[in-house]
């Protein structure tokens, strides 16, 4: 299906997991994943809709249990995968204006877990952080900055002009700026995409001339680190197709 998906123009391998469990992922062996398949056969599991996605329900400990061992080993299997086809993965990350999201599940530092796993830091599989990690946006950015391998994506907060320019403040002084990703995230609303371009202009051009009145930045370092941003940087990473 991996395989599929990329001959058809895919671009990446995406997980909305923070939607609706922890983004702590756990080092799972061959043996453990075995027993995990074994107790989702015999025990009982339900499945619920959500967003339109069918997911499993356990209805006991043992097989919620089993089915998180189950995702966190498949997973790594597809970071592990993402990276040998130079392709990089994205993560669902922190959440706002949702009651149906629980923070305590999309906090990013959650992700050290994955940063950390050894398969995964064999691969130096590339990890797009999804949504900047609001409202942890700065445990977002500490992260960039410490691991080669990561990258943060501002979509969807791009609509609101304050927190995109907190959001870009903290990154834009803590992120190699190769590695801050522009997004809007308008699947639903097409007038979103016009939108959210607009915002982050004018946001970017707002933070960036403070950055030169206060801190001496000159005028080219900033139309460099806004081009990378706005443009450079997603072509890159995703390496998105263009259609005339």
């Amino acid at each position: 299906m991996l395989e599929l998906a990329l001959r058809n123009g895919c671009v990446g391998f995406k997980t909305w997991m923070a939607y609706y469990r922890p983004l702590h992922i756990e080092e799972v062996s061959d043996e453990e994943v075995s027993n995990a398949l074994r107790i989702l056969k015999e025990g009982k599991v339900e499945i619920k809709s959500r967003w339109f996605i069918e997911l499993p329900i356990g209805v006991s400990d043992e097989t919620r249990k089993a089915i998180k061992l189950y995702q966190d080993y498949m997973w790594v299997h597809v970071c592990e995968y993402a990276s040998s086809r130079n392709v990089p993965t994205l993560i669902h990350t922190g959440g706002a204006m949702s009651p149906s999201i629980d923070l305590r599940n999309a906090n990013p530092v959650l992700l050290y877990s994955l940063f950390y796993n050894p398969r995964v830091r064999k691969a130096l599989t590339r990890v797009v952080m999804l949504h900047s990690g609001y409202p942890f946006h700065g445990t977002a950015a500490a992260i960039v900055s410490q691991f080669p391998n990561a990258f943060i994506d501002l979509s969807f907060f791009t609509g609101l002009r304050g927190v995109t320019e907190e959001v870009l403040k903290t990154f834009i002084e803590l992120c190699p700026h190769n590695k801050i990703l522009y997004g809007s995230d308008s699947s639903t609303v097409p007038e979103r995409l016009g939108w959210c371009a607009y915002n982050i202009r004018e946001s970017m051009a707002y933070v960036l001339k403070d950055f030169r009145e206060r801190h001496g930045w000159s005028k080219e370092t900033s139309n460099e680190i806004a081009n990378k941003i706005l443009n450079q940087n997603t072509k890159e990473v995703l390496k998105p197709q263009i259609i005339n």
